[in-house]
């Protein structure tokens, strides 16, 4: 008995360690891919019961009337922040998106540090980096050749042709029109500078 409550414990503690070290795995502020990305954007949520309003500049730099979240635009020197969704909610009482703003500031900021200070404030509910991401690889999805929208050569695709009656549909193989798609590949090969 003494043994398997050993080993129970053994095993509780070894979960626990993996759990930790994913979490350290996975964590985005010891992400390579994430401090070597120039990105000049936040996205901040304020709680929807707040009404800023931009009340001005000082110095260039973006007020909306909370202290301290003008005290971190300021010391982030803030240039521009702009309503993420510009046009009012469908209902008055419809407010999840009426507070998500996107705060744009200069190259160097430690826009890291930047998320954890706002996210800090009592009157935000998230901020989040506005990573600029851009996929140039063919993707691995083994259906990817069927998908002709995406790249169109002419290949086939199942089709059922409907004929009166029950039960006596057939399914039949056409073909498309070789280069009707969005020139998805074309993108993959070439991507823009």
């Amino acid at each position: 008995m003494k043994a398997f409550k050993i080993g129970t414990i053994a095993v509780c503690a070894t979960l626990l360690l993996l759990a930790e070290l994913s979490f350290a795995l996975y964590d985005e502020c010891n992400s390579d891919i994430s401090a070597n990305l120039e990105v000049t954007r936040l996205i901040v949520k304020l709680k929807s019961d707040l009404s800023p309003k931009l009340t001005g500049t000082s110095g260039g730099i973006v007020r909306i009337g909370i202290k301290e979240f003008d005290g971190l635009n300021l010391r982030y020197a803030v240039k521009e922040q702009t309503r993420m969704f510009a046009r009012r909610p469908a209902s008055e009482s419809d407010t999840r998106l009426k507070n998500i703003f996107v705060l744009s500031v200069g190259d160097g900021s430690n826009i890291l540090q930047m998320k954890r200070d706002y996210e800090s404030l009592e009157s935000v509910i998230y901020a989040e980096p506005d990573y600029r991401v851009e996929l140039y690889d063919t993707p691995d999805d083994p259906l990817y050749p069927h998908q002709w929208a995406l790249n169109n050569t002419g290949q086939g695709y199942y089709h059922v042709h409907r004929l009166p009656g029950c039960g006596n549909d057939e399914q039949v193989l056409e073909y498309g029109t070789p280069d009707a798609d969005i020139d998805a590949d074309e993108v993959f090969q070439n991507p823009p500078d």
